[in-house]
């Protein structure tokens, strides 16, 4: 993958350009052959914090180009190929025109599907048995948006309001009239945050099942008043929102008062500060050692998405210190980064290490530029 300025960035396509050098399939299997399963081959358009593994299906009708995961729809896709008779690709039987398509699909499904009649040439080379060697180009000219802020394209999971915000005039709305007139007390290590019992036993399953054991008017946590606040705000309210500023000690703190009071509609709240990590990820883009400890984070509250985004500016900024303290023989407990990281050897850490590696020596077949 070429190395690009940063200025280029900011125009608004990327287009990476794939080589497909395919073997045609034997004249004599024609008979028994599944035409709808002719070759198929993995193309990674990765920059940035954002990586596409797209499936090319070619048969004798068409080319697919599909990518399953969010729908691109403002991509182009410019396709050609060549057929050759000889192995060394000397002797050229046709050159087809380049054809540009454009992308179509359902919600979860970005496709690129060459017009009929696009791979005539190749259908009647193959029946022949003249072409011996079948060249594809495949440029696909993708939004930029999609590698910096993938997060805000309009059907990505992370872009919608998941949490009410706050109200300009907390003292005017009826959820937050328990900051001044409530009958419980919940005392962090510095301060206390005020409640409500009756809304505790019903938006806290902590809470519940300490209220069944305990009549007292007060709690006494070991969380801080900065993480427990909002957690008992949005307990009462279901309102919440990051701090403007803030750094990975406070998630690491939030994300454990959360796990230890277990709002009931838990799903949201992590959703949220998911959602907030994200944006905050590519507004920093940190350097590598803190990197690991944001991937520390999204590989512990399975942060799916901001994994991904990880593993991305690893396999196309810093692969070559990611395999220096993680080669192979050190990918297990053994090694204390790793168990710092990880935790322990799972599937999902598996993926994690199978995905960066992939992403790299995929990406290397890919030319990617700014035109």
């Amino acid at each position: 993958m070429t190395e690009q300025k940063a200025d280029d960035a900011l125009k608004d396509k990327i287009l990476f350009t794939y080589q497909w050098n395919v073997p045609p399939p034997s004249p004599n299997d024609d008979d028994d052959a599944d035409e709808d399963d002719y070759k198929m081959e993995t193309m990674i358009t990765s920059y940035n914090v954002t990586t596409m593994k797209w499936q090319l299906h070619l048969t004798d009708d068409h080319l697919n180009v599909r990518y399953q995961g969010i729908l691109v729809t403002d991509g182009i896709c410019n396709i050609s190929y060549k057929l050759f008779c000889d192995n060394n690709m000397e002797i050229e039987l046709y050159s087809s025109p380049i054809t540009s398509v454009v992308s179509s699909g359902q919600r979860w499904n970005t496709i690129f599907v060459t017009p009929d009649g696009f791979m005539d040439e190749l259908k009647d080379a193959r029946k022949t048995g003249a072409v011996a060697k079948i060249v594809i180009i495949i440029a696909l000219l993708l939004p930029t948006k999609i590698f910096f802020r993938p997060f805000d394209l309009p059907l990505h999971p992370l872009n919608k309001i998941i949490c009410e915000e706050y109200p300009k005039d907390m003292e005017k709305d009826f959820r937050f009239e328990f900051l001044n007139d409530s009958d419980f007390s919940i005392k962090c290590l510095d301060g206390t945050v005020p409640a409500l019992k009756m809304v505790l036993n019903v938006s806290s399953k902590f809470m519940k099942k300490h209220f069944k054991e305990s009549k007292e008017n007060e709690f006494v946590c070991e969380h801080k008043i900065d993480v427990v606040k909002p957690l008992i705000i949005y307990l009462h309210s279901l309102c919440f929102q990051m701090p403007k500023t803030y750094d990975l000690d406070f998630v690491d703190r939030l994300l454990k008062a959360a796990d230890f009071f277990d709002p009931v509609k838990k799903r949201q709240i992590f959703q949220s500060i998911h959602q907030s990590l994200c944006r905050k990820f590519v507004e920093e883009l940190p350097d590598f050692e803190p990197i690991l400890q944001w991937l520390r984070i999204a590989f512990q509250y399975n942060f799916f998405i901001l994994s991904n985004m990880i593993c991305a500016i690893i396999s196309n900024k810093f692969y070559f210190k990611w395999v220096e303290i993680f080669p192979e023989n050190a990918r297990n407990t053994s090694n204390q980064l790793f168990h710092e990281i990880f935790g322990s050897e799972s599937p999902y850490c598996t993926y994690i290490f199978a995905s960066i590696e992939s992403t790299f020596t995929g990406s290397l077949l890919t030319n990617v530029s700014f035109p």
